[in-house]
Order: structure tokens, then sequence, then C-alpha cells
């Protein structure tokens, strides 16, 4: 007589509710669909209103903040000038004319006296003797803003180059936002709580000078949303594993810190192999399977096939050993301290605070955004995760996260001393990645009606206060 083994797997929705059965065991009434179909509408008018007014505020930042940001921005324009001249830079070159010339007209948002605008400077007398450091970035996030100064030189008119380098980060706001839209709809997070997260993150100060001026950090709000939703879907079967591999090769060649987000995304895969091997009465240790090893594994070899690809191909086209580049001579070390390590372990827990507000937001309504945007993020995050149900998506994506934080401040400390025996602190903004995971987790905090409304009006709100302080 043989027996059927019954599988009594029993798996759960984002929040933690058993789901017992598929969608079409439970057959919506005529309401049920016209009421879906109303919340589908509503949420895709809602995208892109979103999605304008962001453009709108970076618009609007790009035109009120003329000088180059003190986050390594004159670095970044100086390689789009170069790849428009056909060039990759490299160790020991020197910052080209015209950019040269961007930092004598424009300046650097620091306080220190500049030449008049266009006049010819020794490279001794400008920031860092005129050395480029760009170059330990791969090509992949300046070819964007190269192509459209291309672009925009064979149209009429006369374009301000860095201006139209600046307003790429548009581009890289609005695919930030529809990925963490769909990010977002995979937990279940309704619209309207969307539509007041993404209107409180396109208002951040952090997240206006990422994505209204020439930097790398621009990709960081789009790379971490789809590293994060690639490994979701993937998780759940609706992905093949080329997809989160090739995003997070992506991810990486954009800018290194993306280092972040793959962490976070290797540990939310071990997370839910353990709830599932919890919920099925299993042993630990089979958590540990052969799917979750290659994730893990394909993971960690794309960061090694970009991270030391591109540091050899740096090194072989040296004209100059970079350690002896004035300004990594400040941070070099000649000795490795264990505090450095306890020191950077909550460096990435607040990704938006505004360690450095703009000059063009310096007053009131700046500050105040940045921060309630800040604190509000980490606040509601945490109210999330703490809400989230054991063994459902949330609670696997809070753990994710937090582990995430507390290492990747850490492990960078180690690379930097590793690599170029230097050590400084560990700037916030290296963990936009993680903002997409943690607006998820605060989106789940808030499950009413009503408090989506009450967060769209906080979001309107800060919209119209950051737009009020840059017109002014």
């Amino acid at each position: 007589m043989s027996s059927k083994k019954v599988d009594h797997t029993v798996e759960l929705d984002p929040y933690g509710t058993p789901l017992e059965g598929p969608a079409e065991d439970l057959p919506a009434t005529r309401r049920q669909r016209a009421g879906l179909a109303r919340d589908v509408r509503n949420s895709r008018i809602a995208l892109a209103i979103v999605v304008l007014l962001g453009t709108l505020l970076v618009g609007l930042h790009v035109h009120s903040y003329q000088q180059l940001s003190v986050y390594d921005e004159v670095q970044h324009v100086d390689y789009v000038y170069r790849l428009l001249q056909g060039e990759i830079p490299a160790s020991g070159d020197l910052w080209l004319p015209s950019t040269r010339d961007a930092v004598t007209c424009r300046t650097i948002d620091y306080p220190a006296e500049y030449p008049p605008c266009g006049a010819s400077v020794p490279a001794d007398q400008l920031p860092n003797s005129g050395f480029t450091t760009a170059f330990i970035h791969t090509p992949a996030y300046y070819l964007l803003p190269a192509a459209a100064v291309w672009i925009s030189g064979a149209l009429p008119g006369d374009f301000d180059q860095v201006t139209v380098m600046r307003m790429t980060g548009a581009l890289w706001l609005a695919l930030a936002l529809v990925l963490m839209w769909s990010f977002w709809a995979d937990l279940r997070v309704p619209w309207q709580v969307r539509t007041g997260l993404s209107l409180a993150l396109v208002a951040a100060p952090a997240v206006l000078l990422a994505q209204s001026t020439v930097t790398n950090d621009a990709t960081g709000l789009a790379a971490g949303a789809a590293v994060t939703l690639a490994t979701l879907r993937w998780d759940q079967g609706r992905f093949r594993l080329w997809v989160p591999i090739a995003v997070a090769v992506l991810a990486l060649a954009l800018k290194a810190t993306s280092l972040a987000v793959l962490l976070l995304a290797c540990a939310y895969v071990l997370v839910r192999g353990l709830q599932r091997a919890a919920l099925e009465h299993r042993a630990w240790w089979t958590a540990v399977t052969r799917r979750n090893l290659l994730f893990v594994g394909c993971l960690a070899a794309a960061t090694a096939v970009i991270g030391l690809g591109w540091s050899v191909i740096s090194t072989a086209r040296a004209h100059m050993d970079e350690r002896l580049i004035p300004q990594n001579l400040t941070l070099s070390k000649d000795h490795f301290e264990l505090s450095w390590l306890t020191t950077s372990l909550l460096s990435m827990t607040s990704p938006l605070q505004p360690q450095f507000l703009q000059s063009a937001l310096t007053g009131q309504a700046g500050t105040i955004v940045a921060n309630l945007v800040n604190v509000g993020l980490l606040a509601l995050a945490v109210v999330g995760a703490v809400r989230s149900e054991p063994g459902s998506v949330v609670r696997a994506l809070a753990i994710a996260t937090g582990a995430a934080m507390l290492a990747f401040g850490p492990l960078l400390t180690l690379i930097n001393y590793a690599t170029l025996s230097v050590q400084f602190g560990i700037p916030a903004r290296y963990g936009f990645t993680l903002v997409p995971a943690m607006a998820a987790l605060a989106g789940t905090a808030v499950r009413s009606r009503r408090g989506g409304y009450a967060l769209i009006a906080v979001g309107l709100v800060f919209c119209a206060g950051i737009a009020m302080a840059l017109l002014r």
C-alpha cells in the first residue's frame, strides 16, 4: 500500500498572512474588480505626477544652484569632458582647461578664494592641485551626461554644458521612482503611501543634491531599487538567476558603493531560506540550499570581477601612484586601528542625513525638510520592521537591511585601508542604495488610506517648501 506525501508548507504574503489558495479559487466580485481597476488607474496617475514633480524640482535646483558641489562634482565634470575627447582619466592626469573654467566661473560650494572667471591658473593653486581622482570609477555613469552634451551641441542654441550634464540626473530619478513604485507594490504598499514616500524622497536635499549635480551618486536610488526588486522576484521564482546578476553587475559598474545593496540581497536570500526551514520544521542548516549558495556566489563573483577588474585596469593605465595624490596623502594612515570599525558601524543607518547642505538650501526650509525626511524615514522603517510578522517577506527584508547597514561601513573601511592605506569617515550618501528598502519598510508601517493621504500631504508640504526656498 503506497502512501502519498502531503505538503503542509504554508506560504505567507509580505505581511505574514497565510496564502490559503490561488487567486482563481477566490473569485472577485464586480465591485472588487472595479475597485482594483480604479486603484491601478490612480496608482499610475500618481506615479506620473510624482515623476513630473521630481523632474521640476531637479530643474529648479539646477537653475538655482550654480556652484559645483563639494562632493567632488568637479572630478565628475572632468571625467565627462575627457569622455567627450575620447579619453578615460587615469591617475596622474590634471584637470582639463574646460574643467578649470568651470571651477573658476562657478566656484566650489566651499569657503575659499577662487581666481576670476576664465583666468589661467597653475594647477598647484587649484583644489587637490588639479589632479583628477574620478579614475577609480568605470565610464558607465558618465556615458549618459557625455551623450547629452554631445546631443546638445548639435541643437540650435547655446547650452551650458555643466547644466546639461546635471539635468541627466532627472532621468535617473525617474527610473528610480518607477522601480521603487514596482518594488513597493510587490510588498502591497498602498498607492497613497507610495505617493507620500516618493514626494518626501524627491524633496530631501540630500537626494536633490545627488540628482541635480554631476555625480554617480545620482544612480544610487535606481541601482538599489533594481537590485532589491530583482532579488525579491528571483526569490519568488518570477525571475531567472541571470536577471539579478546582470542588475548587480550594472549597479557595481555605476558605482562601487552599490556593494551595500548586494550585501542586502545576499542577506535577504539567506534569511528567507531560514524562514522556510523554520516554517517546514527543518534543521536550520538546510536553509543553505544549492540555489541560495549559487545566488550568493554569483553576486560575490560579480563584485570581484567588477571591483578587482577595474582596479587592475586603472592601475595599469596610471601615470602616477594614486597614493601620492594630495587628497589621498591627507587621508593616509601608517597603521590600522580597530576603533575605525566601531566608528563606522552606524554610518549607513541614516543615508539621507544632511552632512552637507548645499548653499541653495541653507535656509530654514532646507534644514527642516532635510532633518524631517532623514529622521522620518528611519523611524517609519523601524516601525515597519517591528510590525512585520515572523516568517514574512517584510521581516526578511528588515533583517537584511539592518545587516547591510551595519556591515557595509566596517567592510568599506577595511577595503580602503587594504587597497590604499587610507581611512576616512564613511559618508552617509554611500548608503543611497539602501534607501529603497528602507522606504519599503516605512511604507509597510502605514496601512490605512487615511495614513496614506496624510503622508501625501506631508510630502506636498516638503516639496512646496523646497520649491519656495529655491525660488527665493
